[in-house]
């Protein structure tokens, strides 16, 4: 017995494993809409032939149930609450799944059964009618409600250390937004079976951090180390309707590997006392030696520096150093600003897995940069270049590319500079100069270079050898930076042009060939190429001449105009392919040009897109990747332009369409 139901456990959970994936990601996301689950399971004694699960529903949206039943001739109905039969026990929209088709095979079945929508308020009856049970079983029921009213665990943190406070949070949402007069309490079993029961608030006091956000949050203090299960379970009226939700999470607590005791800011000088970097020094005692990652950080206001440094830590105390250098200082935070180190967040790097290693905590340590002498030079160039592209009237294409970047200069006046610029395959794009008059202290030049320039290669451009001087002072950088990855037809003023197909009508009737329709009828359709003699076939077959066009494609569609229809659904897809490399020309083609013989007409191959004609009358229109990269070949390579032909295969000789027109579109950018 015990076997048997560790087999339908096992069964229940692989059969759940999407819907359980998508619950552990709700808990944390947070849906507008969300999936509420729940799990019920009733037995089933020998001698029975019928159970009944009660359910309650509280304002959802659709009502979703999967059964596993693990008993031959099992047939399951519902009933609303007022008695009456929602779903009849031989429902034909009602899913069964033979447990003959899992692996291993067992008794029963998985029973799906239709959606409810906007089910009533109120406690439902799953009924399960079956032959009299010969055997001791579980019934397992999985009740999804989806509904408006999301409520989940909103901690992004799985990892904790002892010692460290936990901030509890959960949002309470209705359409997204949040709902304030909810009820929300968390319960944590910790390792030892111990249940901890906490309210938490939308207050904002506390560890809350802002009234009315719909977030209910409660700092909870772990006792020791083990997985801790977190249960948040929310109450609220809405629209006179009191409703409950529950979400939960697993949480680690783990013993901390490292102490740390100490962490302060201290600027490095040099022997002319001049600063260097400045050292973020962390004094600590390592429980447990091995490879850990320490992640830093040091911040003013808004501004920070981040930095990741790894350390082989041997057992017991020492200190570690992390170094900030100069020039970030300088680029990072203004003069004034006032340095803090943010916590640290150590993780301890094992073979399979990386684990947090110490309690994040804040340290009481701050460094102004205006008490400590950075003995700058001259002329300082920071490497932080920016880009702007300018654009044309219409949008189109860009004119011009707009440089900047940061510099410093020790005393006023004129300074000029020249940068070299080359695009990604190395070629010269240009070699600029630029002048300004710049106030002492912190300043940027900026420059402008015309978007015919960029003519010449791809991006990203890189600005190097860069050289700013003024008399008797000079300052280099070997690479200034890189643009991004513009194309240089960005930089092209596009043509946009409208052009003609040239069209001929391919018939074989009664499995002759025809003469091919060149000022008469065209139309598609009746039976399709496919191997053999083809009776009853009509193609359009189509040429444009592209010779005249230079330059790369930005944007491309064909516009197909049909006339009168016979097609009928669902024989309405029009198919459109290349013809390849089986050249041809108006004056002598026919339907057997594509033939290998009289008796065998392979089928198209070279599909490019299809449309279904649903419309006499009408135009449609076909773009993509697949029709742009087609008309580019045939530009770049006129050899290789042989046409697209048009065909359907309705496979019936009096349905055809009329195609009336053809026409291209193009955007290019000319060479």
């Amino acid at each position: 017995m015990i076997n048997t139901i560790r087999a339908i456990v096992s069964y229940f959970l692989i059969s759940l494993t999407a819907s359980i994936c998508f619950v552990a990601a709700a808990n944390n996301d947070v849906p507008l809409n969300m999936s509420t689950h729940k799990t019920i399971t009733q037995a089933i004694e020998v001698g029975h032939t019928q159970t009944t699960i009660p359910i309650v529903i509280d304002h959802a949206q659709t009502l979703a149930l999967e059964l596993i039943a693990p008993i031959e001739g099992v047939s399951v109905g519902l009933i609303k609450p007022s008695g009456q039969t929602v779903i009849n026990p031989n429902d034909p929209e009602t899913v069964i799944i033979p447990g003959s088709e899992y692996q291993p095979g067992l008794p029963g079945a998985t029973v799906i059964l239709p959606a409810v929508s906007n089910p009533v308020q109120g406690v439902w009856q799953i009924v399960l009618t079956y032959p009299e049970a010969t055997y001791k079983t579980i019934v397992i029921a999985k009740v999804l409600q989806q509904t408006s009213i999301a409520f989940g665990v909103a901690m992004a943190m799985n990892e904790f250390v002892v010692g460290e406070s936990i901030p509890l949070a959960a949002l309470l949402t209705h359409d997204g937004t949040g709902m304030t007069n909810g009820s929300v309490m968390f319960e944590v079993t910790e390792p030892s079976n111990t249940v901890i029961n906490l309210e938490a608030f939308d207050t904002g006091q506390d560890i809350d951090h802002q009234a009315g956000d719909g977030i209910y949050s409660k700092e909870f203090m772990p006792s020791g180390a083990g997985d801790h299960i977190i249960k948040a379970t929310a109450q609220v009226v809405h629209e006179g309707v009191s409703v409950t939700r529950e979400s939960s999470k697993r949480i680690t607590v783990r013993a901390a590997s490292i102490d740390i005791n100490k962490v302060s800011l201290e600027p490095v000088l040099d022997e002319t006392g001049c600063v260097l970097h400045v050292n973020q020094k962390v004094e600590l005692f390592a429980h447990t030696a091995g490879e850990y990652a320490f992640n830093s950080g040091i911040y003013s206001g808004a501004e920070r520096i981040r930095e990741v440094k790894r350390v082989a830590l041997s057992q017991g105390a020492q200190t570690v150093s992390i170094l900030y250098e100069k020039e970030d200082l300088v680029k990072s935070f203004s003069s004034d600003a006032i340095l803090t180190p943010q916590p640290l967040y150590v993780l301890q790097l094992e073979q399979n897995d990386n684990v947090l290693a110490n309690v994040r905590r804040h340290f009481e340590s701050k460094l102004a940069l205006e008490s400590i002498q950075f003995c700058r030079e001259a002329i300082e160039i920071v490497k932080d270049l920016t880009t702007t592209p300018e654009m044309s009237a219409d949008g189109a294409y860009i004119t011009a590319l707009t440089f900047q970047f940061p510099v410093y200069v020790e005393h006023a006046g004129s300074y000029t500079g020249s940068v070299n610029i080359s695009g990604v395959n190395g070629k010269r794009i240009d070699l600029v100069s630029f002048s300004k008059h710049l106030p002492q202290g912190d300043s940027f030049f900026e420059f402008t270079v015309s978007g015919e320039k960029f003519q010449k290669d791809d991006g990203p451009y890189t600005l190097n050898s860069l050289l700013v001087y003024t008399r008797g002072h000079s300052a280099r950088l070997g690479e200034l930076g890189h643009t991004p990855a513009y194309k240089k037809e960005d930089f092209i003023p596009k043509v946009n042009t409208s052009l003609t197909f040239e069209m001929i009508g391919l018939e074989r009737n009664n499995w002759q060939g025809t003469q091919p329709v060149i000022q008469g009828r065209k139309r598609v359709g009746g039976y399709v190429r496919a191997g053999a003699s083809i009776p009853y076939d009509y193609e359009v077959l189509s040429s444009l001449d592209l010779s005249h066009i230079k330059g790369t494609l930005i944007d491309a569609s064909i516009d197909v105009v049909v006339g009168s229809s016979s097609l009928v659904t669902p024989f309405t897809q029009i198919d459109v392919f290349s013809v390849g490399d089986k050249a041809w020309n108006m004056s002598n083609v026919s339907y057997d040009h594509f033939c290998q013989s009289f008796t065998l007409c392979p089928p198209w191959k070279a599909d490019v897109t299809s449309f279904n004609a649903t419309s006499d009358n009408a135009t449609y229109t076909l773009q993509g990747e697949a029709v742009l990269n087609l008309l580019q070949a045939w530009i770049d390579n006129p050899s290789e332009n042989n046409g697209i032909v048009f065909t359907s295969s309705p496979h019936e000789r009096s349905y055809f369409i009329e195609i009336t027109d053809v026409k291209v579109n193009l955007t290019y950018a000319p060479e």
